[in-house]
């Protein structure tokens, strides 16, 4: 290592190396970049490497990693990016991470991460992204978000949190995606959600949300994607929702929700993806939802409106019960393909 003191760059990515990580790349005290991704590394993360005071990106992602995150990365002052997803990390979130000032990019994802998220981390005062999800992170979400004022994206989904979601999550002004999917959140969706006027993603589904949809939702002009399927959401859907003219995906399904389906989410042009089956809706479907490339609308049960919106006397779709034993096993079938899809919405953030 001596003959590579002066190295600023270390690039071994998208190979097949194996083994674990020489410790000895610590002493390499000009290195400034740190690419080890998508190799077959493994045995534990060296805490040498926090000895890299240098170091200004850390990319470990897609190895067979394992043991806990080190304590001694939090000594790496000038590090604006760290990723250590896609392995097998297990233990807890280290606070000392949160010394990590300079820190704009953080992604611990897809490991075996436990415990709660330290509360420290929300005073990092540059962080742009946090990337948290499929994890076994437990325990309530920390309740002064709103501190990451320059947080563009956070994705917490699929891990085991619970509690309500933080209020202060509407003090996020920057905030493009919010994945908060497959934990075990609970009470009412804020209706300070609202004020994200830069949201493009917002994924609640597969929690424990009760309550109506905040008629707030109507003022996130950017929206993309909405997914709030498999709650326990009841009421109507809000007339407001058909102002977001962006909006292409959107996931209602397997909530309790009543009530006629607005006419005017027919004028959502954008949309390609609507899930709304299993829920309890009446009188009809609005028409041109028929237009949304990828639909569950047969599942729904109800007929087709009139072009003016009325029911029609006769016509439409109103499914027999042999019909209805058919749809059971498309929906079957619309639900495993939807696991996967879901997976898809939620990595959407990670193009933002």
């Amino acid at each position: 290592m001596e003959r590579l003191e002066a190295l600023a760059s270390l690039d071994l990515s998208d190979n097949e190396l194996i083994g674990s990580i020489p410790p000895e790349i610590g002493s390499l005290g000009n290195l400034e970049e740190l690419y080890l991704g998508g190799n077959g590394f493994s045995g534990s993360i060296p805490p040498e490497l926090g000895q890299l005071s240098n170091l200004r990106e850390m990319r470990l992602t897609g190895n067979k990693l394992s043991g806990s995150v080190p304590s001694e990365l939090g000594e790496l002052f000038k590090l604006t990016r760290l990723d250590l997803s896609g392995n097998e990390l297990m233990g807890t979130i280290p606070a000392e991470l949160a010394d990590l000032v300079n820190l704009t990019e953080m992604d611990l994802s897809d490991n075996a991460l436990t415990g709660p998220i330290p509360v420290e981390l929300i005073y990092l005062p540059n962080l742009e992204e946090m990337r948290l999800n499929t994890n076994g992170l437990s325990g309530p979400i920390p309740a002064d978000f709103d501190n990451l004022e320059n947080l563009r994206i956070l994705d917490l989904g699929d891990n085991e949190l619970s509690g309500s979601i933080p209020v202060a999550f509407g003090g996020l002004s920057e905030l493009e995606g919010l994945a908060l999917g497959g934990n075990g959140f609970s009470g009412l969706i804020p209706t300070e959600l609202g004020n994200l006027t830069k949201l493009v993603e917002l994924d609640l589904s597969s929690n424990e949300l009760v309550g109506k949809m905040p008629t707030e939702l109507g003022n996130l002009g950017n929206l993309m994607v909405l997914v709030l399927d498999n709650n326990r959401l009841t009421g109507e859907i809000p007339v407001e929702i058909s102002s977001l003219e962006n909006l292409e995906i959107l996931w209602l399904g397997n909530n309790e929700l009543t009530g006629e389906i607005p006419l005017e989410l027919g004028d959502l042009a954008a949309l390609e993806n609507l899930r709304l089956a299993g829920n309890q809706f009446e009188r009809c479907i609005p028409r041109p939802l028929r237009n949304a490339a990828d639909h569950d609308l047969p599942l729904v049960g109800l007929r087709f409106c009139a072009a003016d919106g009325s029911l029609p006397a006769t016509g439409g779709f109103a499914p027999t019960a042999n019909v209805l034993l058919v749809l059971v096993m498309i929906g079957a079938a619309v639900f495993v393909a939807g696991v996967g899809y879901a997976v898809r919405v939620r990595d959407r953030a990670r193009l933002l």
